[in-house]
This record gives structure tokens, sequence and C-alpha cells, in this order.
């Protein structure tokens, strides 16, 4: 009798610790699921955010420069590096990517010189930085300034894509002379892929950490039991 007592004691328990196991179990994939899911949330909600960061910033520029509209129409003719307008806008320019260096990566004007082709006007780099990029130095044009251009409005990119400078996402506005309605070009404010990951590297973490934990306690709940 003692002896059937114990063998259903035992089939009791055998039988709580597996529900216990699958009910860990379920939870340990439905938090790896979870997981995933707001990683990938999170991936598509930063990179809407660097966007409208950039899209911002390009379009305060885009009116900065619009504000002394003829100037910066002179300058686009002579690319005088020792005027007086160059190095006002210069130090303007570091001035505002110093401000939105954790959202942006590069700031800079722009304009069309042929369809598949454009040059760089005025830039946010420090002279002495290694990313410093003199007026006058083109670059081919990617599917999101090329709209800019066609359109004449702000876009902004869809996904990141290959230039000479590293995989960037950017942002263009358009320059309008302020009196004429000339179109002058754009300004463009790029976020880098490498960026974009250091952030995404800090998400990651915190979601694989998580994942650990619930797992942590998944094996001491199957040890205990």
């Amino acid at each position: 009798m003692k002896s059937s007592i114990n063998s259903t004691d035992d089939k009791r328990k055998k039988r709580t610790k597996l529900q216990i196991i699958m009910i860990a179990s379920v939870f340990c994939i439905l938090k790896l699921i979870t997981g995933i899911i707001s990683y990938n949330f999170a991936s598509n909600i930063l990179r809407e955010q660097l966007v409208f960061k950039c899209k911002s910033v390009a379009l305060t520029v885009a009116s900065v420069i619009a504000s002394d509209s003829e100037g910066y129409k002179n300058f686009l003719n002579t690319l005088d590096m020792e005027s007086d307008y160059y190095s006002r806008t210069k130090e303007l320019m570091m001035n505002i990517k110093r401000a939105n260096t954790d959202q942006v990566t590069y700031i800079y004007t722009e304009t069309r010189i042929d369809n598949d082709m454009m040059m760089y006007v005025i830039g946010g780099e420090d002279p002495s930085s290694p990313e410093y990029t003199a007026p006058g130095v083109k670059d081919t044009l990617v599917a999101a300034n090329k709209e800019a251009y066609d359109k004449m409005l702000p876009t902004s990119g869809i996904n990141f894509e290959d230039t000479e400078y590293g995989t960037r996402l950017s942002a263009y506005a358009p320059i309008f002379h302020k009196d004429t309605g000339e179109f002058l070009g754009l300004v463009g404010a790029d976020i880098t892929r490498f960026q974009y990951n250091n952030v995404m590297n800090i998400i990651l973490f915190e979601t694989i950490a998580g994942i650990l934990i619930v797992f942590f306690f998944f094996v001491l709940i199957v040890l205990l039991f």
C-alpha cells in the first residue's frame, strides 16, 4: 500500500516537473520570438528617427543658406575658398555638424553637374579631418539625391547606399534663391552604416542579455525540480 502511494507521489512529481519544464520552455521560446521581433522593430524605428533627424538638419541648413542666397550663388561660380562668404558659411556648417554629431555623420551642400554626377560645395567637416572634402570635388549621384534633383523637393533615402565615402543613408533639402526662386542645389545630411550599427549593437546586446537571463532561469527551474 505504502509502495503504491509512493509510486503515485513520484508520478505526480514527475508530471508536475514536466509541466513546469514545458511552461518554462514555452516562455523561453516566446521570449526568443519577442526578442527577435523587438530587435527588428527597433532597427526600423531607429533608422526612421535618424533619417528624420538628417532631414530636419538638411532643411535647417537650406534655410540658412537661402538667407544669403546671392552669396551662395556667387560662391558656386568662383569656389573662392579665400572669400569671406566661404569662411563664414564653412564655420556655420561646422558648428551645425558639431551640434548634431550624435545623429548626423556628414552635412554638406552640393550641385548637380550632369545627369549622373554632382559636385560638393561646402561641407561641415573640419579641414584638418581626413573626411574633409574641398569645394569642387565630384561624386556619383545616388538614387535619393537624383530624386531630390528631379523633384526639387525634400527627399529621404530608404536604404543604405554604397558610396566612395562609405555606406550611407541620406536626406536632402533643396536650396532656392530667396529673390528669384532659382534652384541652386541641395543640402545633404547623412548617417553611415557604421554609426547606425553602433547604436543597433547596444540594442542587440540588451536583447541577447534578456534572452540569456530567461534561459538561465529555465535551467535553474529544471535543476531545482
